[in-house]
């Protein structure tokens, strides 16, 4: 995956203050970003599009209540539904949550650090005119747990790891005080998605897939602003790094399924051309985390080209520079990624491979098996039978 260079996050940055800046203060805020966007790139429907990212960063607000005070699955399984996924046909559903779980697998199996770990599911045995209710809501079970458990691995965090671990190192109370200001402003979500939108429509932010529209944007920057503000509370002591750990994986579940949902609706019913955008959304998900992360680098003084060119480094040299109190802010995620999410998905594919995938394959395999052991039993009984008439006639 291609992180945003320092020219590209500086635009980020200074297109987002120049909006700001030329805001008038007696029109609502969401006006005020249609006046920018319109005054930027020509035929658009400015209205709809800032609807769009407004409603991304509200909806992922809306998912973070709701993760806190509900069963998240159960949260998942409601916001897969609304998406538009049960006007589908069965078989529509199953070929889509299918395509879901096979690119989230997939886009593990990218990943340098999961590689040696991460098995992708092959492809399903399920004909399109054999799928059941009971094989589509399993499917939708898998799809809601996976979310649920490893969201967290797919949203570019080792970057803000690195950045937030040096920042630990390098800067004062005061400085990291003023930087939370920053981050607690809520209007700042609002102008930088707005600003990665304009970049992106003019063709200056490549990274970012055309197809990721501006709810998408919206929920990716929400997301990843809410990472660092949780980060901070951490670095603070306002809350326990167990609960950092807890608040980062329920926002990269928010996250993820709103780019599902939203991916469902904008797609085509066809499979293909689904995890086709879905798999560019991920990606463009865990750019945007890179770029968000940068822009507070760049904003405290740090080169980005610093903060990228350490996460090359070995693990010894990485603990060695950053130093023990920094060290283990830094691991938190990496810690919970190696001891906990692989080992659980290991287990996850495992199990999917016998309850969804290769149902039928399994089958066979359990019958084969069966068949197997029964033909031991009989031969066993056969043989004590012959002992037993040997015996009788010696």
């Amino acid at each position: 995956m291609r992180e945003f260079t320092e020219d590209e996050i500086r635009m980020i940055r200074e297109l987002a203050k120049e909006m700001r800046e030329e805001a008038n203060s007696d029109l609502p805020m969401e006006e005020n970003m249609q006046i920018s966007l319109a005054g930027r790139v020509e035929n658009v429907d400015e209205q709809k599009e800032i609807a769009g990212i407004c409603a991304g960063i509200r909806d992922f607000d809306d998912m973070m209540r709701q993760l806190a005070e509900e069963d998240p699955r159960e949260v998942i399984l409601r916001s897969l539904d609304d998406s538009g996924l049960k006007d589908k046909t069965p078989e529509e559903q199953y070929a889509v949550l299918e395509g879901t779980l096979k690119t989230l697998t997939a886009e593990l199996e990218k990943n340098p650090d999961y590689k040696a770990e991460v098995q992708v599911s092959a492809d399903s045995d399920t004909a399109p005119d054999q799928v059941t209710d009971e094989a589509l809501e399993q499917l939708k079970q898998k799809v809601a747990e996976y979310l649920d458990q490893f969201a967290l691995m797919h949203g570019g965090e080792a970057v803000s790891e690195q950045l937030f671990a040096k920042l630990s190192a390098t800067m004062g109370e005061d400085a990291f005080g003023a930087l939370k200001d920053g981050l607690a402003d809520d209007e700042q979500r609002y102008y930088m998605a707005l600003s990665v939108y304009i970049l992106r429509l003019q063709g200056k932010l490549e990274s970012v897939p055309p197809e990721m529209d501006g709810h998408g944007i919206g929920a990716a920057v929400a997301a990843f602003i809410a990472s660092a503000r949780a980060r901070m509370e951490g670095f603070f002591g306002k809350i326990s790094w167990e609960d950092v750990l807890a608040m980062l994986k329920r926002i990269a579940s928010a996250a993820l399924t709103l780019l599902i949902c939203t991916a469902i609706v904008v797609t085509a019913v066809k499979a293909a051309e689904f995890v086709f955008v879905l798999s560019a959304w991920i990606i463009g998900y865990g750019v945007i985390g890179t770029a968000i992360a940068a822009v507070l680098a760049v904003a405290c003084g740090i080169k980005l080209a610093d903060v990228l060119s350490d996460l090359k480094d070995d693990t010894a040299r990485t603990l060695e520079e950053l130093g023990s109190f920094a060290a283990e802010k830094y691991w938190i995620v990496r810690r919970w990624i190696a001891e906990t999410a692989i080992p659980r998905l290991r287990e996850f594919l495992d199990h999917l491979k016998y309850t969804v995938f290769h149902e039928e394959e399994a089958c066979r395999e359990e019958t084969e098996e069966t068949c197997e052991e029964k033909a031991e039993e009989e031969e066993c009984a056969a043989e004590e039978e012959l002992d037993e008439e040997l015996a009788v006639e010696a």
